[in-house]
């Protein structure tokens, strides 16, 4: 069994998994400092400015950080410290072929900024010169999302069903991409971070 697999208790539904303590405690520690800040010294990644936590901008709340691993399309990409996420790829059940892999990184706030719900990959997606969405578009069907919680803190994840998914440490949360959901920051934590992965699973 790949770490501790279950099925949500609340709202249960065989679409939606997570897997707890999903990486050994060396290869958890080593990819946190691969990639975060520890509050002393900066971030090993260049990370990026995003612009936006899901949704439409224009809110003074809703800004992360990125950093860009893979992109499978409409123009591939394949970052140098794409090996960094390699430990989390191997762990993911049925993984068949990647469509994007990213880090978040949302600042603390003090009051918790909750996002638009939005698809995590879709097509045909239209937004006006100031990046605010006029056309939802249509989202990949047959792929799913994996988040991966880099670190424990108040946020959570909320899919349309009804399910929330607290921000645990080394918790991997798998549902399908023709699920909405949301994002919930922190007000505990410096900081709340994931790597998201969208991917297509093998089907026999």
């Amino acid at each position: 069994m790949i770490g501790n697999l279950q099925r949500l208790k609340q709202n249960m539904t065989e679409k939606v998994e997570i897997i707890d303590n999903l990486l050994d405690d060396y290869s958890f520690e080593q990819l946190k400092l691969g990639l975060l800040p520890d509050g002393e010294n900066t971030a090993p990644l260049p990370w990026t400015f995003g612009g936006k936590a899901g949704g439409n901008t224009g809110e003074l709340k809703n800004y992360q950080f990125n950093y860009l691993f893979y992109r499978g399309y409409p123009n591939f990409y394949c970052d140098q410290n794409y090996h960094l996420v390699d430990p989390i790829l191997e762990k993911i059940p049925d993984l068949y072929q990647l469509v994007r892999i990213k880090a978040n990184l949302q600042p603390h706030s003090e009051e918790k900024y909750v996002s638009a719900w939005h698809w995590d990959t879709s097509v045909g997606q239209e937004r006006d010169e100031n990046n605010v969405v006029l056309k939802e578009g249509t989202p990949i069907k047959n792929a799913y999302v994996g988040i991966f919680y880099l670190n424990t803190n108040n946020g959570y994840t909320e899919l349309d069903d009804g399910t929330k998914v607290d921000s645990v440490a080394n918790r991997l949360l798998i549902f399908p991409n023709e699920m909405k959901r949301r994002g919930v920051s922190t007000n505990d934590t410096m900081f709340k971070s994931v790597v998201n992965i969208v991917f297509v699973k093998h089907i026999i």
